[in-house]
């Protein structure tokens, strides 16, 4: 009976005792059985590796992407350059075909229709390349000051003028501007002769720039040269008030020292449209009266038929 009365009170002991484990609050400290990992459990060494592994292969995924862009760069360098070495060689051999149209010029015999054959067959082939580099100047500044360069290298003046029949071409004002700056004040007479010509077709900017060197320049070569080259401003809408001035000057040159400067003045005016004013025509009377050059009489006299 005791024994039985021990085992009941024994049984009774556990089961309050197990009742009080399970309820009483854990120690301080302690985390319950059933509690998310702690921060200690998250570094432990398998999750540190793999904590370690992630970030090799975001190094890696940044390698490589640093990779590619290198390699990108390398190819659109490489491509630069190739497009580069074509246009200098179309560059060369537009400047050997303006060579050799200058000199088919220059031999050329009207009277043999062998001469006259191979001077427009090397007029054709000049014109198609050309082209293409009036293609490429127009689109590319660089391309273009590559080019204006080679021109200002070459010894021929004749090559030199036949050569700037692209710089028109080149649409950019900055460009307009350098030219400007060249025909006004270089010291080369050719270089300046080239850069009046690259200002055709630039508005006011280019027409006020080859105005004020007809006006100013001291050497005859060049006065004479921007007359000739006010003829491509005359029709130039963007140029109509400058183009008076324009005029002006050139009467003034019917009478300057230099008879190149003379011819050049008589054959701008004569470009002009419409009827002279009472003015000119007088000027160009005298001119065409007492002149001491006997060709420049003759083209005055030509002037004033056209006109009456």
């Amino acid at each position: 009976m005791r024994e039985s009365f021990r085992v009941v009170i024994g049984a009774l002991f556990l089961g309050v005792s197990g009742l009080a484990f399970f309820a009483w609050p854990p120690p301080q400290g302690t985390a319950p059985a059933n509690a998310p990992l702690s921060s200690s459990v998250a570094t432990r060494p398998g999750t540190r590796r793999a904590q370690h592994s992630t970030a090799r292969q975001a190094d890696s995924g940044r390698l490589q992407h640093e990779e590619r862009r290198e390699s990108a760069r390398r190819a659109a360098q490489a491509e630069q350059a190739a497009a580069l070495e074509a246009f200098l060689d179309e560059v060369d051999l537009c400047v050997d075909l303006a060579t050799d149209l200058v000199e088919a010029k220059r031999g050329r015999d009207p009277e043999s229709p062998e001469t006259i054959a191979e001077f427009e067959r090397i007029r054709t082939r000049y014109r198609a390349v050309r082209s293409r580099l009036i293609r490429r100047v127009d689109r590319d500044r660089a391309s273009a000051d590559l080019f204006y360069e080679e021109i200002r290298e070459l010894e021929d003046g004749d090559v030199q003028r036949e050569l700037a029949q692209v710089l028109p071409f080149v649409a950019s004002e900055a460009f307009g501007r350098q030219l400007a700056a060249v025909a006004r004040s270089d010291s080369d007479p050719t270089s300046r002769e080239v850069a009046l010509i690259g200002l055709r077709g630039r508005g006011a900017t280019g027409a006020d720039a080859v105005i004020e060197v007809a006006e100013t320049a001291v050497d005859p070569s060049v006065r004479s040269a921007a007359l000739r080259e006010l003829r491509g401003h005359l029709g130039d809408p963007r140029a109509i008030r400058s183009m008076r001035r324009g005029i002006s000057v050139t009467e003034r040159h019917l009478f300057d020292e230099d008879a190149s400067v003379r011819r050049a003045a008589l054959i701008t005016l004569g470009t002009m449209r419409g009827q002279p004013s009472a003015s000119m025509r007088e000027r160009v009377q005298q001119i065409a009266e007492s002149d001491p050059d006997g060709d420049i009489r003759v083209t005055a006299r030509s002037l004033l038929s056209r006109w009456s």
